[in-house]
């Protein structure tokens, strides 16, 4: 099973038009509204491991059902 990936462009309180970004408060509280809910990010090593049937996912946080999370930025 493939984790739940999310790609982010940029992280910049500054507005600039054509822009995809996100703002560093809002950014963290995505990243703490995930950990609150069980999510656990994990590297890119960990996901190839995964995916090649090296590993298994760390189980999921009781109270949740959540476990693994890979955080990407492009550029």
């Amino acid at each position: 099973m493939v984790p739940p990936i999310l790609c982010y462009h940029n992280i910049d309180a500054r507005f600039v038009l054509g822009a995809t970004r996100v703002g560093p408060r809002v950014f963290r509280k995505q990243m703490s509204a995930l950990v609150a809910a069980g999510f656990r990010a994990i590297g890119a090593a960990e996901l190839l491991a995964m995916l090649a049937g090296e590993s298994s996912p760390s189980p999921a946080a009781p109270t949740t059902g959540h476990g693994p999370l890979l955080v990407t930025f492009d550029d």
